[in-house]
């Protein structure tokens, strides 16, 4: 399981640097964000067990391929991706300590429309376009993927406490907290050193607190994932990305970080 992994992250890794590579390129991004709104509509439709509701899917699908293109241009865009996202992470917790008694349709609703998943994948090319935009998307995917990897080793080397049993059996406190500790050194030195390489001014202590806010909302963003299919009796959410699971379980984190990194920058302050 551990090789199907690393293939699928070692192909993952290639797909993302090429986006980088050509995200300055108007549709690029915003062309990718479409595929991940229509890949994971369809996947959370698949949970519900009603992706055979033809209307209804083709219509959520439709929506979600189109709001990459077209929401940015809607005024107070990102104070609606703030407020979305501050409310969905408000009811994380509640429904977390109720999973037992919670259905798929009330997860659903609070936590993992279409819609919702949709507007914050939306907010990838959205800041791509913003000043520094460039360095904020891969600092965005260094935080969560550092994270990720961190989280995972060292949850597997010393991992004791539960962080979440009813949620994700699998995850620990150790590793909750080793995740955002590795990421936050790790992504401080990267900094350090093409600030110093670029000449690229970073404020950071404003820096310090973004990664370690954006570490820890990934993660809460993960065990969310994990929640709904907890509440739908689903392992993965599909098998598109061998070893990973479907886009909902590959890019869960990436899911919260990408809005809350749109909203850091623009109502709290730029690191750059």
């Amino acid at each position: 399981m551990l090789k199907t992994r690393a293939k699928t992250g070692v192909f993952l890794s290639a797909l993302v640097l090429l986006l980088l590579h050509f995200s300055y390129l108007p549709y690029v991004l915003k062309s990718f964000a479409a595929a991940l709104n229509l890949m994971g509509t369809f996947e959370l439709y698949r949970a519900a067990g009603c992706k055979s509701k033809g209307v209804p899917l083709c219509i959520s699908m439709l929506l979600g391929a189109a709001m990459p293109f077209f929401l940015p241009g809607i005024p107070q865009y990102r104070m609606v991706v703030a407020v979305v996202l501050g409310l969905s992470l408000v009811a994380f917790f509640p429904l977390a300590a109720n999973v037992d008694v919670l259905t798929f349709q009330t997860v659903s609703v609070a936590f993992g429309s279409s819609f919702l998943i949709s507007l914050f994948f939306s907010a990838i090319p959205t800041l791509r376009m913003s000043q520094y935009g460039l360095y904020y998307v891969i600092l965005m995917v260094l935080t969560s993927v550092i994270t990720e990897v961190a989280a995972y080793f060292v949850g597997r080397a010393i991992g004791k406490h539960k962080l979440s049993p009813k949620v994700s059996p699998g995850k620990t406190v150790e590793g909750f907290v080793g995740g955002t500790t590795i990421a936050y050194f790790v992504i401080l030195t990267v900094g350090i050193v093409f600030s110093h390489q670029t000449n690229t001014p970073i404020r950071y202590g404003v820096f310090s607190c973004y990664v370690l806010l954006a570490s820890v909302i990934g993660q809460i963003g993960d065990l969310a994932m994990s929640l709904i299919k907890r509440a739908a009796g689903i392992k993965d959410f599909g098998r598109l990305l061998p070893g990973h699971g479907g886009v909902l379980d590959r890019f869960d984190s990436q899911l919260f970080i990408a809005p809350f990194t749109l909203t850091f920058c623009t109502f709290i302050q730029h690191i750059f």
